[in-house]
């Protein structure tokens, strides 16, 4: 029905609504009559327009068929059995049936171009361009396995931000790790993390000042790139976790508390007598207290371990390889004293640095040189069994 048949109609049922409240047992003929003409001319109009309505509005095989409004000759079931045909023609096959109640096909919007056949031949093989739905679904197969932890051996691997390719950062479905780029089919956990040690030395020590100002319970990754003034995400692409961070910091504490190579050349071309070990000892203090941040986040280490298993072994296995390697160069050096006097100096020195250092008024400088004299003129005994 077009516009022209609509207007007819709608202007007849008005003029009957009009009227029809009007009318009454006692309404003069002559009203009637008036009434009866104007009915008959609006049925007329209506007629009219249906009679001389143009032929290219009925679709013959569709006569009470959908129109488009914008092109009433159309009919949008014949349309859609076209492109229907078009489409399967160019795909190599028909296309699936449509759910019930979906409708038709829409047609394309006003004003966009037809799709050549080249386009839709491109389409029927699958789409193919960057980000689209078709690139991981042929990507899956060769999609790698997380071998960081074995919880998550065999376990495939996502896109962190979608599938779209220009994304390289990867994140593994089971533990979390990250990796950047395609270089592998497999990926073990030292490819997990960046490999920039100089940027990871920065971050471990931004790590140590932060454990000493805030503790333990202050050490995150941000607050970790705000002290090394990098972006923030630098310190979680270089560190699997939190207890990764924490064990790296207490390794690189007593990285940074080993003697230079001057210092060591020194002391093998120096005697074997009580003087040369009490020097010794004092410039161990002094290297110690120098640096005073990594011993307090030596400490904060400790006390976390006390809260997390897994801290405490890892701080347990440290310090036990620390005990026998001070024994074994004391041993090889041929200084005075026995293993178990090794031991009892570490335990008196660790204590009375933490007394320099958490307090420092206690002690003065000459009290703390006169404790360290006499421990070791006490506690080294020359020429002494082996008492480990």
């Amino acid at each position: 029905m077009n516009h022209a048949q609509l207007t007819a109609l709608g202007r007849a049922l008005r003029l009957l609504g009009e009227h029809g409240e009007a009318l009454t047992a006692d309404t003069p003929e002559a009203k009637l009559h008036e009434v009866r003409a104007d009915l008959k001319r609006a049925l007329d109009q209506l007629e009219e327009s249906v009679t001389t309505a143009a032929p290219s509005t009925r679709c013959p095989e569709h006569p009470n068929g959908p129109v488009d409004s914008a092109a009433p000759d159309l009919c949008l079931l014949c349309e859609t059995r076209r492109r229907t045909a078009r489409r399967a023609e160019y795909s190599g096959g028909p296309l699936p049936a449509r759910p019930r109640g979906a409708g038709p096909v829409p047609l394309r919007r006003p004003g966009r171009p037809a799709a050549t056949p080249a386009a839709l031949a491109a389409r029927a093989r699958g789409p193919a361009r960057r980000g689209s739905c078709a690139a991981p679904r042929a990507a899956t197969a060769a999609r790698p396995s997380c071998t960081s932890r074995p919880s998550c051996a065999g376990r495939t691997r996502r896109w962190r931000t979608g599938w779209s390719t220009s994304s390289r950062t990867t994140r593994c479905c089971g533990c979390g790790a990250r990796r950047y780029g395609w270089t592998s089919s497999r990926w073990a956990a030292s490819d997990v993390v960046r490999r920039n040690d100089q940027r990871r030395a920065a971050l471990v020590d931004a790590a140590i000042e932060v454990l000493a100002a805030q503790g333990a319970r202050g050490l995150t990754f941000r607050a970790v790139d705000t002290e090394a003034a990098v972006p923030p995400g630098t310190a979680s692409n270089y560190f699997a976790n939190r207890d990764d961070l924490l064990t790296q910091a207490g390794a690189r504490v007593y990285e940074r508390l080993r003697p230079d190579e001057e210092t060591i050349a020194r002391q093998r071309t120096a005697g074997r007598d009580r003087d040369t070990y009490v020097q010794l000892m004092r410039e161990l203090v002094d290297r110690v207290a120098s640096f005073r941040t990594g011993y307090l986040a030596l400490l904060e280490l400790r006390l976390e371990a006390t809260r997390r298993p897994g801290l405490r072994a890892v701080l347990t296995e440290r310090v036990r390889e620390d005990v026998a390697a001070n024994v074994a160069y004391h041993e090889a050096s041929g200084l005075p004293g026995d293993a178990m006097a090794v031991k009892l100096l570490i335990l008196a020195l660790n204590w009375l640095i933490v007394e320099q250092l958490t307090l420092p008024d206690v002690f003065t400088e000459e009290e703390r040189d006169r404790l360290v004299t006499a421990a070791v003129e006490r506690i080294v005994v020359p020429d002494g069994p082996d008492r480990d």
